[in-house]
């Protein structure tokens, strides 16, 4: 099952301030000089503002004034909006919105604000609360990929912010929450190329979003996360070092984590949920993730080093790739339910001895059922004998091969109208894929549609859609580049497997 909902945005034309391509993914200037004015109702920030503006258009903050109240005039249910151009340093945000009033810190329509940190800190940290984070492009600029970084986004003293629809690149981590920082919610966001390798003997460090949790809840909803040197989500605390509760991790796509380390270094997989902390009402539902065939990380595992945590739900995920593609270690209730997976070597890694509180049914492998490729404890079994050996899964079912036709998962994104995410498994490995649109555009709406992995490039299909289906080629396209890096050692993915944007544009 896919969860509705995801990546959507409107990416809106800005008359005289982009032209081409870059009109749907935002385009770059240097200051309030280089753009036309703004007309939406709200405040103002620039890369050529002051902290003597007075928010206006034509004198705009400077970014770090305006995230810290611009000089006492921003109010619960102010929006700031961040013009195009890149903001070099870090920055620090105390605004303090309300339940009924948030703060909202939004990109401009149609213009690329980048915030590039220089390493000296975190490039984003968050304090306040009720603050929403929109459509920012968040980035580390450093070029030593051999020694740790400051991370993207470092979500702090805080409660009950958004980060919603950002980019996120090239950091330490990409999303750091801390556990004292409860009602976050992560949607939405695209998270790559980010960590560093460790020396002779180390591994690759640094996550897409690192997440924990003492009190209230976090949401990790439909973000995208690929190429990074460590994990994708990484839900996971030092002994003593924070909580693992009520974490719901939901939709999210997950691809190749762990594909920047060097080969034999990772360690890394698309998704860890636990750690030295014992994890307590955790949700995994809904989830996509890949591995190329080349890789061989680890895909998801549940648990952690013989911990044993409290209660997890997960259901509805599609793992591909990887070995092994899962790995359930020791918890007090689980539930797996409905899950597909698919591999070509070990499918499943059961380490717990006790089953009791264990529900596991309705999960579909695609593997030889004939094949050792099913562990419990140290003993790896045919399906069958594993079924017998720990007594679960009697619903489940296994076949030889992959899916014959293409999986296709479309996310209309909650906040932005005109906005979607496409998730595309071409099993058939077709040049191209019809994707039904019609929840993310209406009739008569010019789209564009770009993949994740190029999303300042040339759009893959574009058009007025008519309604019903459109083609999405599948053509292969190269992984970016780390910053710091000649080229990208990821693999590339199409025409196998692909994520992409789709957007409405001028409107």
């Amino acid at each position: 099952m896919f969860l509705g909902g995801g990546l959507r945005g409107r990416l809106w034309w800005t008359r005289g301030a982009c032209a081409g391509v870059l009109a749907a993914v935002g385009c770059q200037s240097g200051g309030p000089a280089g753009l036309p004015p703004g007309s939406r109702v709200g405040y103002y920030a620039a890369p050529g503002g002051t902290d003597a503006g007075d928010g206006s258009t034509s004198r705009p903050w400077d970014l770090a004034t305006a995230l810290a109240g611009g000089n006492g005039m921003v109010r619960p249910g102010d929006t700031i909006w961040v013009r195009g151009g890149t903001y070099a340093g870090t920055f620090t945000s105390t605004l303090t919105g309300t339940a009924a009033a948030p703060i909202v810190v939004r990109r401009y329509p149609g213009e690329r604000a980048t915030l590039a940190g220089d390493g000296s800190s975190n490039t984003l940290k968050i304090d306040g609360a009720w603050t929403y984070f929109w459509g920012l492009e968040v980035q580390v600029s450093t070029p030593d990929r051999t020694n740790p970084r400051m991370d993207a986004v470092y979500v702090r003293y805080t409660a009950n912010v958004k980060l919603i629809n950002l980019l996120v690149h090239d950091g330490g981590t990409g999303i750091y929450t801390e556990p004292g920082a409860p009602g976050v919610e992560i949607y939405g966001c695209v998270v790559y190329n980010n960590g560093w390798q460790g020396g002779a003997g180390d591994r690759g460090h640094g996550h897409a979003i690192y997440v924990k949790n003492d009190a209230g809840t976090k949401l990790v909803r439909e973000n995208v996360l690929f190429n990074q040197y460590g994990f994708g989500v990484h839900e996971y605390s030092d002994l003593g070092d924070g909580g693992l509760n009520n974490v719901r991790v939901e939709g999210n796509v997950s691809f190749d984590n762990g594909s920047l380390a060097l080969p034999g270094t990772s360690g890394a997989g698309n998704m860890q949920i636990g750690g030295e902390e014992p994890v307590n009402n955790s949700t995994v539902l809904s989830n996509m993730t890949y591995y190329a065939p080349s890789m061989s990380e680890l895909n998801v595992r549940f648990g952690y080093g013989g911990v044993r945590g409290g209660s997890l739900a997960a259901g509805g995920n599609y793992i591909v790739g990887g070995n092994p593609v899962l790995t359930v270690e020791d918890w007090t209730a689980a539930v797996v339910t409905g899950d597909t997976l698919i591999g070509v070597d070990q499918v499943v890694i059961l380490t717990d001895s006790n089953l009791a509180g264990k529900t596991w049914s309705s999960n579909q492998y695609y593997q030889d059922p004939l094949a050792a490729a099913w562990r419990y404890l140290s003993t790896d079994y045919t399906f069958s004998g594993w079924q017998g050996a720990t007594g679960l899964s009697g619903t489940d079912v296994a076949g030889a091969g992959t899916p014959l036709v293409a999986r296709v998962a479309v996310q209309p994104n909650v906040y932005e109208a005109g906005r979607g995410t496409v998730i595309v498994y071409n099993w058939g490995v077709q040049p191209s894929v019809p994707v039904d649109l019609s929840g993310v555009l209406q009739a008569g709406d010019h789209y564009e549609v770009r993949s994740v992995q190029a999303l300042f490039g040339a759009a893959v299909a574009s058009g007025t859609y008519g309604g019903g289906s459109i083609g999405i080629p599948m053509t292969p396209i190269s992984p970016p580049t780390p910053v710091g890096l000649a080229s990208s050692p990821a693999p590339i993915t199409g025409p196998a497997f692909d994520v992409f944007i789709v957007t409405r544009v001028g409107s």
